[in-house]
């Protein structure tokens, strides 16, 4: 009876140590595995999750100097087909640099319209020597912080001439009759933000630019091409 209880009893003890190895009665994870594959396994996807979202981050801040970048002045002037809104300049005969494979686009330098929009609308920019001779009527104005004269041709036509260092700075808008009042006011919002910077601010200076500044205007939309 002695024999049989005390074998009983081992192998009670027995099983209670294989099965307290394994998870217990109780279906409990063993203690054994606490810090162990479970913990590994915790680890590798919060290491995943980490880099995922550090990958994501640089995606985002690459994507914001992107378009800090594009938002940047563009020297040159607008190329023969649509041109993003944004800020150009006549600084010596140069297009713009397309963004997309760094060649340059074929435009007629000084001269632009909305050929994206209405198409009634041009502007152009010339570079003078000297003023040309005024007729009466001319009024004085301040354009582009300089000193300038101002002639209304007619309800479509206007001429502004800058005095820029002794050179003179043409700009000339020509309408159609039938163009909007709203055409009107995007051309004029052109010529008003209009200014002079030193050649010096040119990415790479030209060195036919001997005239020591350049012309900078911004586009307000993409309807305006030189083509």
């Amino acid at each position: 009876m002695r024999d049989r209880f005390g074998r009983g009893v081992a192998v009670a003890v027995l099983l209670a140590i294989l099965t307290g190895c394994v998870g217990g009665v109780t279906g409990e994870p063993p203690t054994a595995t606490v810090g162990g594959a479970g913990s590994k396994t915790a680890t590798t996807e919060a290491t995943t999750t980490a880099e995922t979202t550090t990958t994501t981050t640089q995606a985002t801040t690459t994507t914001e100097a992107t378009k800090r970048s594009e938002d940047e002045v563009v020297h040159g002037w607008p190329t023969g087909s649509r041109n993003l809104a944004g800020v150009y300049s006549l600084d010596w005969t140069r297009c713009i640099v397309s963004r997309i494979d760094g060649t340059t686009s074929g435009c007629n330098v000084g001269w632009m319209h909305n050929g994206y929009g209405s198409g009634d609308v041009q502007i152009t920019i010339d570079i003078l020597p000297a003023l040309p001779p005024i007729d009466d009527g001319s009024t004085a104005v301040t354009l582009a912080a300089h000193d300038a004269l101002y002639l209304r041709r007619s309800n479509w036509r206007e001429e502004w001439f800058v005095d820029v260092d002794g050179k003179t700075v043409a700009i000339r808008l020509n309408a159609v009759q039938q163009t909007s009042q709203a055409d009107m006011d995007e051309a004029h919002a052109i010529i008003d933000s209009i200014r002079i910077e030193p050649t010096d601010s040119i990415r790479t200076a030209p060195e036919d630019n001997d005239w020591g500044f350049m012309v900078v205007f911004t586009l307000a939309t993409d309807d305006w091409d030189s083509g």
